[in-house]
């Protein structure tokens, strides 16, 4: 329920950043040109979100961190920072010269279905249920209608910088989703904005144009920076980090309705019966979009958990066939649960239809072929993903934590791994915990109670020593 709440929080603050520039930028470039605009909307948000994390972080420490991602990802990071704050910015800015804002509106939202394929693509395991490939086109004829398209009045070159901005928007979230999934989204979005201003402010430069002071439109683009471009974008960023870059990219729909809204109210736009149909046309197919499947009871939901966890496991580790896999895992389970091919079988199907294991057929010398399950690049980070995140009854339960042990070490980072042993010791270091703490009653009735006492208590003190100086070694 908390996740849920984060989410939809991190959407509300996404949908006002992104949908709000429309109306910011109305007013702004009344004493600017677009690519000035761009390039202090990017430097003003660079700059609060780096001294955000200086706050947090400390002068040196944020130097670290930034100098770290940028080590470990130099070609993603460029390129989100590039396909989200840069291209957009330039293309759009040519574009709406020659093409109608409505149609660029609706060129725009077509970014979420090219999120979609593009996951399906990339087999990044991000799949969109027959309802929600439905709503999509919906979405768009919603944005069609509220914003007036048709067609374009200008070549079909400038139509396509458009059609370029939205796949930008679209690449870059894939981009962050693959390979920056697990960075510090506030780190993540200071470095994209000072990349964007070293590229932009050049740009700015060289272009030129008249400047002119106008307080509303500088307020107007302070705002579009700090409160847009800088929260905005981390909140939307934070999201496609949990959810997922197909999930997240709704935004893209809930930011029109926002826009449309605040140009009746601030710019005094008229709200027309085609407007009103349109942007009913979009809520609807945002509530499709997001209504959730509805949930089966799973009185098992412990084991396929477990299950899963333990097949993506085995098979980081090398291709293997189902008897082999199954052995493997009765090894590391079977004496909690045996694992039958009545439970492998379908587990491994569920996988295989998430796009997160794939199949081949590996000849047998005198016998027929059989199937061999291997990891897609989507499987690896899922696996990651659920190590990375181990909390709750993974940490709690002994069976869980056990098969989250068992696959720790595919965790390259010392400080993920040691993250996660850290949430098994405060659990073991909680006060009161289980029928064996200190005062509970009953608990010294009998010597088979005693016993249990005896062998959960020399149980914890060896997993606690173990856990200690294995976290004071990641450490070092």
């Amino acid at each position: 329920m908390q996740n849920r709440a984060a989410d939809v929080g991190l959407g509300a603050v996404a949908t006002l950043g992104l949908g709000a520039p429309f109306v910011l930028i109305a007013i702004a470039q009344q004493a600017m040109p677009t690519t000035m605009m761009a390039a202090v909307r990017v430097v003003l948000a660079a700059a609060v979100l780096v001294a955000v994390l200086v706050v947090a972080r400390s002068p040196r420490g944020t130097a670290s961190e930034l100098s770290g991602l940028l080590r470990r990802h130099p070609l993603a990071l460029t390129f989100v920072a590039v396909a989200s704050a840069v291209a957009p910015n330039l293309l759009i800015g040519a574009a709406e010269h020659h093409v109608s804002t409505g149609t660029i509106a609706v060129i725009l939202a077509t970014t979420p279905i090219w999120i979609a394929l593009g996951s399906i693509a990339l087999g990044a395991g991000e799949r969109l249920r027959a309802r929600q490939w439905f709503a999509l086109p919906l979405a768009i004829l919603g944005v069609a209608l509220a914003a007036g398209a048709g067609t374009p009045t200008g070549s079909w070159m400038w139509t396509a910088l458009a059609l370029a901005a939205s796949l930008s928007y679209a690449a870059s979230a894939l981009v962050l989703r693959r390979w920056m999934r697990a960075e510090p989204a506030l780190t993540v979005v200071a470095a994209e904005m000072l990349i964007a201003a070293v590229v932009l402010l050049p740009v700015a430069a060289a272009t030129g144009g008249e400047v002119r002071w106008d307080p509303a439109a500088w307020v107007a683009v302070a705002i579009a920076g700090i409160g847009c471009t800088g929260a905005g974008w981390l909140a939307n960023t934070a999201l496609i980090q949990r959810v997922g870059a197909a999930a997240s990219s709704v935004v893209s729909y809930t930011s029109v309705v926002v826009s449309i809204a605040l140009g009746v109210v601030v710019l005094a736009e008229p709200l027309t019966p085609r407007v009103i149909a349109g942007t009913t046309v979009l809520v609807a197919s945002i509530a499709l979009f997001l209504t959730p499947r509805p949930q089966r009871a799973h009185p098992t939901l412990k084991e396929p958990t477990v299950l899963e966890l333990s097949i993506l496991g085995f098979l980081a580790e090398s291709p293997m066939h189902a008897y082999e896999l199954r052995r493997r895992i009765t090894a590391l389970t079977g004496h909690v649960r045996p694992v039958s091919d009545g439970a492998l079988t379908p587990a491994l199907r569920r996988l295989e239809r998430r796009g997160l294991l794939d199949r081949s057929e590996s000849a047998e010398s005198g016998g027929p072929p059989r199937i061999v399950f291997g990891l897609t690049p989507a499987g690896k980070d899922e696996l990651l993903h659920r190590l990375r995140d181990a909390d709750g009854p993974d940490i709690s339960d002994r069976n869980r934590w056990f098969t989250v042990l068992a696959f720790l070490h595919h965790l390259d980072d010392a400080a993920e791994q040691r993250a996660v042993l850290e949430r098994r010791l405060a659990f073991l270091e909680e006060p009161s915990r289980g029928f064996f703490a200190d005062g509970t009653p009953g608990a010294d009735a009998s010597p088979f109670r005693r016993g249990m006492n005896a062998m959960a208590g020399d149980i914890w003190r060896s997993e606690h020593r173990w856990l200690s100086g294995e976290i004071a070694e990641l450490a070092t």
